[in-house]
């Protein structure tokens, strides 16, 4: 005799079965619609943002990024099969400018394919004395740019210029008179006067920095680029409000900032 499954146990099973179906027919649409947008064709042009930065120089153009990408997909990436846009790999070769400090690429539900470019900031150009063909930038992540190959129009319309004795570059420079003066840099830059006012910064042979105005006919003995920075700016800006500002830019030939708790200015004859 045959026994009857009870009604609940028949109604769970169904629900089971119908559960189970729903998953399968639900994979199948996903597969369908993977395999269609894989094989569907980008609609429009490439989409370019380039983030600006405070600096507002544009050291990577549109024109570049197309350049990169059209050359990276073997031609014009309008039409192509959305499977044939391998997005890792144009990110890859877009940061292979050095300008480029992050790309990012992806295709939205549109199928236009989008690409955003986070430029570099270059905050300083070194030029070492012992070494005049050469040149780079360092940017304010400490990542070093060469200077040597890139046109006019992707030079930096102001940063700071590093002259003097800096030693050759080596990517474990933090410890080095290059990493001494890169957090100089650093500290000038977050202060809205002194980053208006200091426009080079030398090195002498005795590791001793030197800072060169942009107003004003005088030079600045910092001494040490490591030592009491802070103390010494504030004493520098003091001496500006006190002393320049009353008695005119032009009176001092130099000043030392070089003795704990003064200033030592030499005056003009």
């Amino acid at each position: 005799m045959v026994k009857k499954a009870h009604p609940k146990r028949m109604s769970w099973i169904a629900q089971r079965l119908s559960k189970g179906m729903g998953l399968l027919v639900l994979f199948f649409v996903i597969i369908v619609v993977i395999r269609h947008k894989q094989t569907s064709k980008t609609r429009k042009p490439l989409l370019i943002t380039i983030e600006q930065n405070e600096t507002n120089n544009e050291f990577v153009t549109k024109k570049d990024v197309l350049k990169t990408i059209t050359e990276k997909m073997g031609g014009a990436i309008e039409g192509k099969a959305i499977g044939e846009i391998k997005v890792g790999l144009l990110e890859a070769a877009l940061t292979d400018n050095p300008y480029v400090k992050r790309a990012q690429v992806y295709i939205d539900a549109l199928n236009t394919v989008n690409v955003r470019i986070e430029q570099r900031i270059p905050i300083m150009r070194v030029k070492d004395i012992n070494d005049e063909t050469s040149g780079y930038y360092l940017d304010s992540d400490g990542f070093r740019v060469m200077a040597s190959g890139l046109s006019s129009r992707q030079y930096p319309a102001r940063v700071l210029v590093v002259t003097g004795a800096i030693g050759p570059y080596s990517e474990n420079y933090k410890n080095s008179n290059l990493g001494k003066v890169f957090h100089l840099v650093k500290f000038i830059k977050k202060d809205p006067f002194l980053d208006a006012q200091i426009e080079q910064i030398h090195m002498t042979d005795s590791q001793s920095v030197v800072l060169i105005p942009k107003l004003g006919d005088h030079s600045i003995h910092f001494g040490s680029p490591d030592s009491h920075t802070a103390d010494k700016f504030e004493r520098l800006k003091i001496f500006y409000k006190e002393c320049l500002s009353r008695k005119g830019w032009r009176k001092y030939k130099s000043m030392s900032l070089v003795y704990e708790g003064q200033i030592v200015a030499r005056m003009n004859k």
